[in-house]
Order: C-alpha cells, then sequence, then structure tokens
C-alpha cells in the first residue's frame, strides 16, 4: 500500500494534512482555488478527516457559477447524484459507499442552501 499526504484548508480556514493509503488505483480531479504551498499545517488523524471539510462555496460543491438558476441547480444536483450514488459503486467496501453517501448528503444540503438564498 502507497502512503501519501494530502493537504487543504478546511471550512475553518485552518490549513490541514493527513496521510493515507492507496489500496486500489482511482483518478482525483482537484481544482486549487489558489497557487502556493502550504508551509505551517496541522497533521490530522485519518479518522478526523470528516471534521474538516474542504472550504468551498456551495456554488463550488454544485460545480455552477454564482447566481444559477433553479434550472442550473436541478441540473448539477441531478448530475452530481448519478456521480456519487452509491449504488453505483456496489463493488466499493462500506466504508467507500459511506464517503459517497456523505458526499451526495453535502451536495443535496448546497443545492438546498442556493435555493433558499434565490428565494
Amino acid at each position: 500500500m502507497d502512503n501519501r499526504i494530502l493537504k487543504w484548508k478546511d471550512v475553518h480556514g485552518t490549513e490541514v494534512a493527513t496521510s493515507f493509503g492507496v489500496k486500489h488505483r482511482f483518478g482525483l480531479r482537484v481544482n486549487a482555488p489558489f497557487d502556493g504551498h502550504f508551509t505551517h499545517y496541522k497533521l490530522i488523524d485519518p479518522d478526523e478527516v470528516y471534521e474538516h471539510g474542504m472550504e468551498a462555496t456551495d456554488e463550488d460543491i454544485l460545480e455552477v457559477g454564482r447566481n444559477p438558476s433553479s434550472t442550473e441547480v436541478r441540473r448539477a444536483q441531478r448530475n452530481l447524484a448519478k456521480t456519487y450514488h452509491s449504488d453505483r459503486f456496489q463493488h466499493l467496501p462500506a466504508d467507500g459507499r459511506l464517503i459517497l453517501d456523505m458526499l451526495l448528503k453535502e451536495v443535496n444540503a448546497a443545492a438546498d442552501r442556493v435555493r433558499a438564498k434565490s428565494k
């Protein structure tokens, strides 16, 4: 198993990092919101990762522009639900499907907040 370090800025503005092992090959696309390197970060236990969600706006989570229309929000929510729905990944272990469920809940909550802002 290959151990790596993942670093990010959490929702509280704290720069955090954790180590993780790669058991399976997978692709991950990350668009960094800034240039530069983390120089001072808090190393957290992998079990604490869920307490340090990545800093992102609701629009970032939904991958839509600012002030999206209700149609754009609905389309984005539907597309992301197709991407993250755990039923598509029955071959993953339970903890992998749990992560997908958490992502889907985050997408749904972001869509609800965007809809509420536009009213």
